[in-house]
Order: structure tokens, then C-alpha cells, then sequence
């Protein structure tokens, strides 16, 4: 059994337990929930993990002294005990509603990931649902445990818990008039509190308030009538920051059967400005849960240096998903050229020859349309991992200035102090980036080799040499970047004369880019960040001549 941070519930000493002579007692509610799902699976789905760490925290709190509370009677034999106000003498008992209910929300959401994963069982869904019943009863008495010997803070908090908890039973039973009004107040006592918050706490309410809205906007468009489309239904996805919510589910199977009927009615899609009809219904879904996936990728990395690792984590998993989407429809086109060509028989009142090309340019498209998303996402990810290496490198100049290190005699020093001691976080080098660019030059010399078999097919050459001349950018782009970063390993390892080599080739390739035809193509943002590089590289440059 894996080891937790909170093995023991001490009385003495913890914050979520005050002294016996208080008559009122304080629990903050939403971090305690937070930090525990964050500590024992939420994070990655595993609710069997999470429900499990409720059992044997219940099971701890009941053999703690601090709590009379037990159903075991005399010699063993079961004599059920009501948690009333009256024993409540601190605030531990208040974890013993709220950990029974977390441990039944867990189970419920273990049983709704069984049920999208292995098709839908109405035995499993009957039993998620008593869960979410199990789950909302133990919230509503929380709720009446917190008003009796709770602050006023705690009794708000569990009010809005309880809210919450019964409104996600409703939600599930496709009740949402009765959803409605919970959320809705839910919202309302998480928003005052807020006012009235730390910052950390403030972080938590925000993040649950806005996921409140996005169910209240669900609940609310529905019963209006209104209907939402497959866009704003994605929209709503990406805004959610909450991947455990019942919301979450609800939104996936409404977008899914969207994407079916639109699929059903006739879906086609267009490579440089030429129509593809999608005739395989299976194939049209995958590529428009792979579209809806891409537009939730544009809003999610907006704002890409300011994502932490949970966020990041969350885009990452997203892009796999779109890759995986797209190797699924690959190889749906892939089986149906292959009956194609088995057949003397023509298909969808098309000849055969024809049939065979429509799906031979799908999978053209398909191929485009992956490598494009494979070279997004390396791209991304090497802008952290540059942000990351930048960062190390400042904060070791500080130190070591702090120090009275002299930096220029520091190169040969770092090895002998590098084999004797490690550091506790793994340290990112120059050649982590040089590999990452690598991979990134392979993937857009494979992109414009398929563009290239790609635009002999296109109606529009306009767009097609548009596309092309943006990924030979970013390739310039990319080599000089990676032989700017090639120079700086050479000069971590006492090398300046292939040091500076690398740093010529990198300023050359910068220059092409600044040059007055390329200049026409980039932006004036683009155009500042590409010469405060060629600045950075020539002060490195600078660095390996002093040498």
C-alpha cells in the first residue's frame, strides 16, 4: 500500500482540529477536498485510488481518541449510532460526512468512467446513480452538522458543498430544473465567500465558480429550448478547468451525438480549397471529434509560458487524444481502399476508379492534417522546455553571483562538483533542446514532402504555397535555434571555437529570415522577438570569441 502524506489525523497540532472548550469549530471544506483528490488520483482519473484513501482515512478518524463516534457495540456486534451535534466536540467529526461523501462521489465517478470506457451498463448506471444519492445525503448532513457547531465560514462552505453534491444527483438523473437552482446557489455563496478569502482559497472558489457557470449555462440553454451546437458545446469544454465533473461527461456524449447526426446528413472536408466528401459515417466522427479537440488546443494554449504543469498536462493528453482520433480515421480509409480495390462492384453510385481517389485524397488530408497538430504540439513543447533552460541558467547565475563564484572560471568547476553532487530536480541541459528541434526539423521535413504529393491535388496553389512558405519559416526558424543552443552545450563544455561556428550558422539563418522578401510575412511581434534572438546570439557569439 502506497504511503500518504496524512497517515495519522493528529488531534494536537492540526488545522482542521480546534480545542474541546470552543463552542464553534473550523474546517476549511473546499481545500480539504481539493488537496486531497489532488494528492490520492483525481488528477489522473483514478477514482478507485481516491475512493479507496476515503475508507482508510474514515477508518483512521473513527480510532482516533478525539472521536466517541463508532458502530462497533459491545463485544463487537454491530449498534448503528446517529453523528448528531451533540458529539461533535471538534472539528474531526466534520470529515466523517465529508469523507463518506467524497468516497461515494469517487465510486460514482468510477463507475460513470467504466461505463464510457466498456459501453453503457443500465446495472452500472443504476449503481453510479445510488452512489451520487449516498453522496448527496452525507453532503446534506454536513451541511446540518456545520450550521449546529460550525463558524460561520465552515457552515457557508458546507452549504455550497451540499449544493453542489445535489445538484451533480440531479444533473445525472437529467433533472435540471431541480439542478438549476442548486447551482445557482452554489455559485451565490462561493462567490461572497470569495470576497472574504485568502488568496490560495480564492484560487479554489474562482476555479469553482467557474466551472459552476459553464453548468449553469448548460443547465439554463436546455431548458430554454435553445439547444446549443457542437461548437459552443466545445467552447465549453475548453473553458472547464474541472475534468472530474459530471459536466465534463455530460458535455462529451451531447458533442458526440451532435457530431453523429452531422455525420449522418453528409460531412466533407477541403484540402487547399478542395472538397473531400467523408462517406464513412465512423470515419466523419473521428474527424470531427479530432476538429472539436483542436479548437479546445486554441483556446487552452493561448497563453502557452503561462500554463502550469497540471494545465500543460491536461493539453498534452489532449493532443494525444487528436493524434490517436486521427490514426483511427487513417485506419478506417485505409480498410475501405482496401475493399474498394477488392471490388468490381462501384459503391455510393460512384465508378470505382472514382470512390478510390475520394478516399485516397482523405487519406492524404488525414496525414496533413496529423503531421500539422504533431508539429503544434513539439512546437509548444520546446517553447517551456527553452523557457525552463533559461530560467536554470539565470538562477545559477544568481547564485553563483551570490556566491562569489567567478563565472568565467566556473565551466571547469562544474564538472568535478557535477559527479559528487545530485540535485533533486532534474536539471534541463542544452541537449535536451537540441534533440527536441531535431525531432521538430524531422516532422516538418516530412510535412512539406507530403504537401508537396498534397499540392498536386490542390485547386488552390495560392494556399498551398502560403502553407509552404510558413513551414519553410519555421523551419529557419527552428535550425537557428537549435544551432544557438548546439553553441551554448559547446561553451558549457569548454568548446569556443565549434561554439562559434554554431553561432554563425544560427545568425545566418536569423538573417534570412529578417531579410526584406521574409520581412513581408511577419508580423510586427514576430518581427521584434526574432531580432531580440539575433541579439542573444550574438552576444554568445561575443562570449565564445572572448574564450
Amino acid at each position: 500500500m502506497a504511503t500518504e502524506s496524512n497517515v495519522v489525523d493528529d488531534v494536537q497540532g492540526s488545522p482542521e482540529v480546534e480545542q474541546k472548550d470552543q463552542e464553534r469549530h473550523s474546517l476549511d471544506i473546499l481545500g480539504t477536498v481539493k488537496k486531497c483528490q489532488l494528492q490520492n488520483g483525481v488528477r489522473h482519473d483514478d477514482y478507485q485510488r481516491y475512493r479507496q484513501y476515503c475508507t482508510r482515512r474514515l477508518k483512521r478518524i473513527r480510532k482516533n481518541r478525539a472521536v466517541e463516534f463508532s458502530h462497533r457495540g459491545q463485544r463487537g456486534k454491530f449498534e448503528k449510532q446517529e453523528l448528531t451535534k451533540e458529539i461533535c466536540s471538534n472539528s474531526l467529526y466534520f470529515l466523517i460526512p465529508l469523507m463518506n461523501a467524497e468516497r461515494a462521489w469517487g465510486y460514482a465517478m468510477q463507475l460513470k468512467q467504466d461505463n464510457e470506457l466498456n459501453g453503457e451498463d443500465l446495472r452500472r448506471t443504476a449503481h453510479m446513480i445510488r452512489r451520487l444519492a449516498k453522496a448527496a445525503k452525507w453532503s446534506r448532513k454536513l451541511k446540518e452538522i456545520c450550521a449546529a457547531v460550525g463558524d460561520d465560514r465552515t457552515a457557508l462552505q458546507a452549504e455550497a458543498y451540499s449544493a453542489w453534491m445535489n445538484g451533480n444527483f440531479f444533473l445525472e438523473k437529467d433533472e435540471l430544473k431541480e439542478a438549476l437552482p442548486l447551482f445557482s446557489q452554489a455559485k451565490q455563496v462561493y462567490s461572497e465567500l470569495s470576497k472574504v478569502s485568502t488568496y490560495d482559497q480564492k484560487e479554489l472558489m474562482q476555479e469553482k465558480l467557474d466551472n459552476l457557470e459553464l453548468v449553469i449555462l448548460y443547465c439554463t440553454r436546455y431548458l430554454s429550448q435553445e439547444g446549443t451546437n457542437a461548437k459552443e458545446l466545445a467552447d465549453m469544454m475548453s473553458r472547464s478547468k474541472d475534468s472530474s465533473g459530471l459536466i465534463q461527461s455530460k458535455l462529451s456524449k451531447v458533442i458526440s451525438e451532435s457530431m453523429k447526426e452531422q455525420a449522418h446528413e453528409g460531412y466533407e472536408v477541403s484540402l487547399f480549397g478542395r472538397s473531400i466528401p467523408v462517406r464513412n459515417e465512423s470515419t466523419a466522427v473521428l474527424l470531427l471529434s479530432a476538429q472539436s479537440n483542436v479548437k479546445s488546443l486554441e483556446s487552452l494554449t493561448s497563453a502557452i509560458q503561462t500554463l502550469n504543469e497540471l494545465e500543460w498536462e491536461k493539453v498534452d493528453n489532449l493532443f494525444v487524444e487528436t493524434f490517436s482520433k486521427y490514426d483511427d480515421a487513417a485506419r478506417n480509409i485505409r480498410n475501405d481502399i482496401n475493399k474498394a480495390e477488392s471490388s468490381n462492384i462501384s459503391t455510393a453510385d460512384l465508378p470505382k476508379e472514382r470512390f478510390v481517389g475520394e478516399l485516397k485524397l482523405l487519406r492524404l488530408y488525414v496525414k496533413v492534417q496529423k503531421l500539422e497538430k504533431v508539429i503544434n504540439r513539439n512546437d509548444l513543447l520546446s517553447q517551456r522546455l527553452e523557457k525552463q533552460y533559461e530560467e536554470q541558467v539565470d538562477n545559477q547565475f544568481a547564485n553563483d553571483f551570490n556566491k562569489g563564484v567567478n563565472v568565467t572560471e566556473k565551466t571547469s568547476s562544474d564538472k568535478s562538483k557535477g559527479k559528487t553532487k545530485k540535485s533533486s530536480k532534474r536539471s534541463m541541459k542544452s541537449q535536451n533542446l537540441q534533440r527536441m528541434f531535431d525531432k521538430l526539423l524531422q516532422n516538418i521535413t516530412t510535412q512539406l514532402e507530403v504537401m508537396e504529393e498534397a499540392g498536386k491535388e490542390a485547386e488552390s496553389e495560392e494556399t498551398a504555397n502560403a502553407e509552404a512558405a510558413r513551414l519553410y519559416e519555421l523551419q529557419k526558424l527552428v535550425e537557428a535555434k537549435r544551432s544557438y543552443y548546439e553553441g551554448r552545450g559547446l561553451n558549457e563544455a569548454n568548446r569556443p571555437d565549434e561554439a562559434l561556428s554554431a553561432f554563425e550558422h544560427s545568425l545566418e539563418s536569423i538573417q534570412d529570415l529578417l531579410s526584406a522578401d521574409a520581412r513581408e510575412n511577419l508580423g510586427a511581434e514576430d518581427f521584434e522577438a526574432l531580432v531580440e534572438f539575433q541579439k542573444r546570439i550574438a552576444g554568445e557569439r561575443r562570449v565564445s570569441q572572448a574564450r
